[in-house]
């Protein structure tokens, strides 16, 4: 069966889907070949054998409808079957390009329109989609999603990152209590040093009261009872904490402090194996703990024996600065007394305090500060490492697993996506 170019006749036969897909297609390679060698003129265009343009139709072979596949392309020297469409590239069947002509694109519009309104528009229908059929390809195209498109991805690596910045500040802060504590227990331990001797000269200034110290008796003897008390304070607060600052105290977070205060022993000796000492032989040996208190009992045991009878009269000097008008600090009365010299040299508790001026009491004071600022150090040691630990984490989580394995790869994608796109617009077929 034939169907004319022109307008709908009465014994026109209705197309076929085949035939209106052909009609398509044909037009479409008409609109594309328009300019080829030896196809086309300004007054008209080839197709098939039979001349098409101006509104004139001639003899055409039945490139519309028919049962034949193979399309005829223009002057017959191209040919395509089926689905091959590579007949449509002029390439294929030697022609070239041309220069359009002025007057080409308006001839081409109308050629496609008149191919175009030969279609019953029953046939240009758009046809809807089932519900269903568009669920099943919906969970289809959800089954093949990358995992770099799917929220869930995206969701777990954000929830790890939140995650691990929450985790690397939790961690370490355990040991902030413990940071925190270790300052008053440094500042502390090294004021217990200061106090020592401070007991032990003002001890020595309580006996000879010469006036060289440019304190009377009773203040150097209210100082010297100040000084002792701030040392049973502040060795109480070393040890067990509570007070002064401290949250707790070297008896709960250091062994080591326990060795060195509680067993029996002289560490802070460059001889361990000697602990004795001339005024009391098993005090060292005892522990420092057991030699601090003798320490303190025989201070108190000078206080006793040396300071003025009424305690009412001791004034502390400790706390006043020297141009307080309570302190003159000048030499009001220096007189030498030898009978109190001679005391140095005879009070068994006296020489005893004057011994640990550099002495046993002392040195184990400086092993303990020692002690602390090692545990200082650990502790800080430890939390830089955790905290760069915690850092390259998050960097490797952040680097790796975001921006790599899911922004790249999506990007990659993306200009993958883009560049397919690309080329099927570029092998498509365009209607005018």
């Amino acid at each position: 069966s034939t169907v004319s170019s022109g307008g709908g006749s009465p014994g026109e036969v209705p197309l076929t889907e085949e035939q209106v897909f052909r009609r398509r297609r044909l037009s479409s390679c008409v609109s594309l070949s328009f300019s080829l060698d030896g196809g086309s003129s300004q007054e008209g265009v080839h197709v098939a054998g039979g001349n098409f343009g101006n509104g004139t139709d001639g003899p055409a072979h039945d490139a519309f409808a028919g049962d034949d596949d193979t399309l005829h392309s223009f002057e017959g020297d191209a040919k395509f079957a089926g689905d091959n469409e590579s007949a449509y590239s002029p390439v294929a069947r030697g022609g070239s390009l041309r220069q359009p002509v002025v007057g080409e694109s308006s001839q081409r519009e109308k050629f496609s329109q008149k191919l175009l309104s030969e279609v019953p528009p029953e046939q240009l229908t758009l046809r809807e989609i089932d519900d269903e059929v568009k669920a099943e390809i919906g969970n289809a195209m959800h089954v093949h999603k990358s995992y770099y498109n799917r929220h869930l991805t995206y969701m777990v690596v954000i929830s790890l990152i939140l995650g691990l910045c929450v985790v690397s500040v939790a961690i370490p802060s355990r040991f902030i209590p413990k940071i925190v504590n270790l300052g008053p227990s440094t500042d502390l331990s090294e004021y217990r040093e200061a106090l020592v001797k401070a007991c032990v000269h003002l001890s020595r200034e309580l006996v000879l009261d010469d006036g060289f110290s440019r304190m009377t008796a009773p203040q150097i003897a209210g100082t010297l009872n100040h000084a002792l008390t701030l040392l049973h304070d502040v060795d109480l607060a070393v040890r067990r904490g509570g007070a002064m600052d401290m949250l707790e105290g070297a008896d709960v977070w250091s062994d080591h402090h326990n060795r060195v205060m509680y067993d029996r022993g002289c560490p802070w000796r460059e001889d361990p194996s000697n602990c004795s000492i001339a005024i009391y032989p098993k005090a060292a040996s005892e522990g420092l703990y057991a030699l601090s208190l003798q320490f303190m009992e025989s201070v108190d045991t000078i206080l006793t024996r040396y300071a003025p009878a009424k305690r009412s009269t001791w004034e502390s000097v400790w706390d006043l600065p020297q141009e307080s008008e309570d302190f003159h600090g000048d030499f009001a009365e220096v007189v030498y007394r030898p009978e109190r010299e001679a005391v140095l040299h005879s009070d068994d508790s006296l020489k005893f305090v004057l011994s640990q001026f550099e002495g046993d009491l002392y040195k184990g004071y400086i092993q303990i500060v020692r002690i602390v600022g090692h545990e200082m150090t650990i502790h800080l040691d430890q939390v830089h490492f955790e905290l760069r630990l915690m850092y390259g984490l998050y960097l490797s989580l952040v680097l790796g697993g975001f921006y790599l394995l899911l922004f790249r790869r999506t990007i990659a994608a993306t200009v993958e996506h883009t560049q397919t796109g690309r080329d099927l617009v570029a092998i498509t077929t365009l209607h005018p």
